[in-house]
């Protein structure tokens, strides 16, 4: 009747209503009555305007205070073509067939997407460190579920579920690229990012080998892309491509930085020897110059390696010195110590190669010239 009448429907109202001749219901009799109906889904209950949900109707329905600021709202219905409209997008999202009745198929959308929002909060994890791809996708596909799972009414569940047909459609793809990265590829792209790691310092080197190149180009371009699953089917021959160039290069660069040090190892072994040092003495002066070497052995990055070879002249430098004040004669104890300069003949060249005598007088005019100052400053002189 109040409906007809375009009324608002009370709870006060309608407890006073049902209590009085010729019904005298007891009141909370009505209004237990009052909740099943709003917990089966056949009627809305509002504060303020507002749709409460069982929860939030609780203290209020308990407490008679409170009922004249319960309004009540019969809920419509969805048309049979509006709920099989949300069977079909379900099954379509979800795999299975949607039971009938308006509360049935508004719960089982709610248990498929919350199936969603598990599956998307597991990948998000990872996604969100920034390591892993997919973090767009996941967001936007969490807040398409969380549209929908936000709304309590069933007629108004499903009334957005339909309405969002579009981008839950999208999300569904999107979640079907996630559900098989995060499950069959995740290994495969960790081993991207390892062999990236390792092979990236050495870039400059490996881009003078055209397959090599390519090959770590491709490598970077699906690192770096917002979809990269399709590529990465690639990955395993790719790294295959980098890593025979790349051990290639890192050997020859192992050799040569060895080399260097062991070159000098034997000239401070041979000092050694001359002085006839004993044993813990040469061990603690060769022990810097081995620990490069081993350090080389093992070393990925061709920069490092420089890097490496480059102290160990120091550590060369070092040993030099320290063997000359062990076995500094008592006769020169209180003599001044010559400071030590050390000069690098290569440094003078002022052309990347000599063509003519003149070049090559020039160059040793300039060597010739540098070592006389240096003595002529009092400095002892040590060639590199």
């Amino acid at each position: 009747l109040k409906q007809a009448a375009n009324k608002a429907i009370v709870l006060d109202e309608l407890v006073k209503h049902f209590a009085k001749r010729p019904y005298g219901w007891p009141e909370f009799q009505i209004v237990i009555l009052v909740a099943k109906l709003f917990v089966g889904g056949k009627i809305s209950l509002l504060e303020d305007k507002a749709k409460l949900s069982p929860k939030d109707a609780i203290p209020l329905l308990t407490k008679t205070s409170q009922w004249k600021n319960v309004q009540i709202v019969v809920k419509a219905n969805l048309s049979s073509h509006d709920l099989q409209k949300a069977q079909n997008l379900g099954k379509e999202l979800f795999g299975s067939l949607a039971p009938d009745g308006q509360e049935k198929i508004s719960r089982y959308i709610r248990d498929g997407l919350t199936t969603w929002k598990a599956r998307l909060e597991t990948y998000k994890t990872l996604a969100d460190t920034g390591n892993y791809p997919g973090k767009k996708e996941i967001d936007a596909c969490l807040k398409t579920a969380k549209a929908v799972l936000d709304i309590h009414d069933a007629f108004e569940l499903i009334k957005e579920f339909n309405a969002l047909k579009d981008d839950l459609l999208d999300a569904h793809d999107d979640l079907l690229d996630l559900q098989d990265f995060y499950n069959n590829q995740k290994q495969t792209w960790e081993q991207l990012q390892g062999a990236l790691n390792q092979f990236l310092p050495n870039k400059t080197a490996i881009e003078k080998d055209d397959t090599a190149n390519a090959a770590l180009k491709k490598m970077e371009e699906i690192i770096s892309a917002p979809h990269p699953y399709a590529m990465l089917k690639d990955v395993n021959g790719l790294i295959s491509s980098v890593q025979q160039f790349n051990e290639k290069i890192l050997t020859e660069k192992r050799q040569s930085a060895c080399d260097e040090i062991d070159a000098k190892i034997k000239q401070v072994s041979k000092l050694l020897n001359e002085k006839q040092a004993d044993g813990d003495f040469k061990n603690k002066t060769l022990y810097p110059l081995q620990n490069f070497k081993k350090k080389i052995e093992y070393e990925y990055s061709i920069p490092q390696i420089s890097y490496s070879v480059s102290e160990s002249q120091e550590a060369f430098e070092d040993a030099l010195e320290t063997i000359e004040e062990k076995f500094k004669p008592d006769t020169e104890q209180d003599k001044p110590v010559k400071k030590t300069t050390t000069i690098k003949p290569a440094s003078f060249k002022h052309k990347a190669y000599f063509d003519t005598e003149e070049d090559v007088m020039e160059y040793l005019e300039k060597v010739r010239s540098e070592l006389l100052k240096a003595i002529e400053n009092n400095y002892r002189i040590r060639i590199q």
